[in-house]
């Protein structure tokens, strides 16, 4: 209603002459949602026969983002660049790479190609920014397409691969296994006199592990280590899951059965990726004999720790983590002393805690969730919220769907109603649990009914 009440004034403001770009901005960014392509055109073309002239730069970008969100054709956005580019200090190549990367951030690569080269290429040089843009987006799609742009950048567009380039062609032949081509571009990287840096490495260490390869995913880690890179701790979680994955796979135990065997094997791992740890950890080596691993790094051995069944382990790990993070960050504010400077220090250290222990909480009320383990979800999620972390919704889902399962209906509830208290946001999936409540109590009551006969 609301909208046509304002499509009625701009109709108005048109017949009276009274009318601007700023009319028309408001509702095309209305209109910037999926399949709402053809309102988008519409307003841009009834502003089109008004004979208005946008007046700003930020018009420009509203439109862009609008026609990529709502999906309008390639020639409609490339229609509107070329308009764009009429206004000429309203245009530019940055200008040109914000539309792209509004385009690969709406999935449309195509599009975003199509920019590239019949706008980007014709009217500028498209610089390194453009060409990362561009592989960003291609390295989703396919290993082919990414490795076929990174290769011909320097012939048909002029622009060099830098090593960031070559990480996202990397990362496309990671997404779908192909250590040959991992191999092939890194020394492609080498012969053009670039040196690969930490990423580079992370990358082609996981793309082995991951496919089974463990002995290319050490000579990976022997190579990160030789270039300097062994106390990168995205080369030590990297690392890690190449400790877990060759401890699963040369573990020979005698089990009494498929399923024993497994978590006999699980254990096995986890425990021997742990003593690495806890040996990197007192090493001098180690950041001054700081915690080795990040929050990301930390989750993997804590979840691999908590399905061996090593609770006490995954604690310790935990707490070895809190407390040397705010070490640490403690460390790196020197010089001052005093009560102030004490709560300066505490402050730092609980920020810190705030923005990088997310997944180290959510391995725990994950793996309780996954178990159904109401109370240990419960008391995770309580510790997460005293540790003032950033509360996640998914944190409350998991534990609103174990309290469910278990006819635990009241505390659902008020995990509810708490999420509204804090101000976490209530996803669709939170919305179903709670709307799943009638079914569970009836489920509830007929096993209390079958328990009673």
């Amino acid at each position: 209603g609301e909208v046509r009440v304002a499509l009625k004034w701009l109709t108005n403001a048109i017949h009276n002459n009274s009318v601007d770009s700023d009319c028309f901005e408001g509702l095309i960014a209305y209109y910037g949602k999926p399949k709402a392509s053809e309102h988008v055109i519409k307003i841009l073309n009834l502003m089109d026969a008004a004979g208005v002239q946008p007046r700003h730069r930020d018009f420009y970008m509203t439109t862009f983002k609008a026609l990529s969100a709502s999906g309008a054709r390639s020639d409609h956005i490339i229609e509107w660049l070329c308009k764009m580019h009429d206004q000429e200090h309203f245009f530019d190549l940055r200008s040109c790479n914000e539309v792209m990367s509004t385009l690969i951030e709406h999935g449309d690569v195509d599009t975003a190609r199509s920019v590239l080269e019949n706008v980007a290429q014709k009217l500028f040089n498209p610089d390194q920014v453009t060409c990362q843009i561009m592989l960003s987006g291609l390295e989703k799609s396919s290993p082919e397409k990414a490795v076929s742009f990174l290769l011909n950048m320097l012939l048909s567009l002029g622009v060099a691969p830098n090593v960031a380039h070559y990480n996202s062609g990397l990362r496309a032949c990671s997404r779908f296994g192909d250590t040959r081509t991992v191999r092939g571009l890194i020394g492609l990287m080498t012969e053009s006199l670039l040196e690969p840096n930490a990423s580079t490495f992370e990358i082609a260490i996981r793309t082995h592990a991951y496919h089974g390869d463990l002995k290319g995913a050490k000579e990976w880690l022997e190579a990160a280590q030789e270039a300097g890179f062994g106390n990168s701790r995205i080369i030590l979680n990297a690392m890690l899951e190449v400790q877990l994955s060759t401890a699963a796979s040369n573990e020979e135990i005698m089990g009494e059965g498929e399923e024993a065997h497994s978590q006999r094997r699980k254990r096995a791992a986890a425990y021997r990726a742990l003593e690495w740890v806890k040996e990197l950890h007192g090493s001098s080596s180690s950041a001054l004999g700081l915690w080795p691993l990040d929050a990301n790094g930390t989750s993997t051995l804590i979840r691999s720790l908590l399905e061996a069944n090593l609770e006490s382990a995954a604690l310790e790990c935990f707490e070895a983590f809190l407390s040397d993070m705010k070490e640490a960050t403690s460390r790196t504010i020197q010089g001052g002393e005093g009560e102030q400077w004490t709560r300066e220090i505490q402050s730092a250290e609980w920020l810190v805690v705030q923005q990088e222990s997310q997944p180290v909480y959510e391995a725990f009320i994950w793996h309780y969730s996954a178990s159904e383990d109401e109370k240990k979800v419960s008391e995770w999620l309580d510790k997460a919220l005293s540790s003032r972390v950033e509360l996640q919704s998914r944190w409350f889902a998991m534990a609103i769907m174990v309290h469910i399962k278990k006819a635990n209906i009241q505390t659902a509830r008020n995990r509810f109603r708490q999420m509204h208290e804090l101000g976490v946001k209530r996803d669709a999936c939170v919305y179903d649990l709670m709307a799943s409540i009638g079914l569970g109590t009836s489920m509830a009551q007929q096993q209390q009914q079958q328990q009673q006969i």
